[in-house]
């Protein structure tokens, strides 16, 4: 740590815990801490998130030749003098993005960069395809299995 002055604090202003370093604090500048929740309770994660946490719905995995490209893939030119081009892949589920550069306009075939949506919540224990499975299940239990177990 270099010196108290960076050492950062947690302040409780109105029932939300914010940070702020303390030079920043002298100004009465006060900074938000990012809504980012992490949690080992599955029970916490949208619905659409439980799905995605094995599965996303990537929009480029239905990319077809001669066919027009699928809504959520956007292609961008990061550097003209190379001919680098940047494609994001927007999963239309949970709203998570991943971006792959292209080179020569050829896809290079590694991902590069994941960002979250603002309400994503993040896991702090592993989680598998049948933990999915059974959330979703728990979740639509009145729906699937009308008359709650009565016989």
């Amino acid at each position: 740590m270099k010196g108290d002055a960076r050492a950062q604090q947690r302040v409780a202003v109105s029932g939300r815990e914010l940070s702020c370093n303390r030079r920043s604090e002298r100004k009465g500048k006060v900074q938000r801490k990012s809504e980012k929740i992490r949690t080992d309770d599955v029970g916490m994660l949208p619905p659409r998130q439980v799905t995605c946490r094995v599965q996303h719905e990537w929009p480029s995995d239905k990319i077809i030749t001669g066919k027009p490209v699928p809504r959520g893939v956007t292609t961008e030119l990061v550097d003209p003098d190379t001919d680098l081009w940047e494609m994001v892949d927007l999963c239309l589920r949970c709203g998570l993005k991943r971006r792959m550069w292209c080179p020569g306009r050829v896809p290079d075939g590694r991902w590069r960069g994941y960002k979250q949506p603002r309400d994503w919540v993040t896991l702090t224990v592993p989680f598998y395809r049948s933990d999915a499975r059974r959330e979703n299940f728990g979740r639509m239990a009145d729906i699937l299995f009308p008359g709650g177990g009565e016989l």
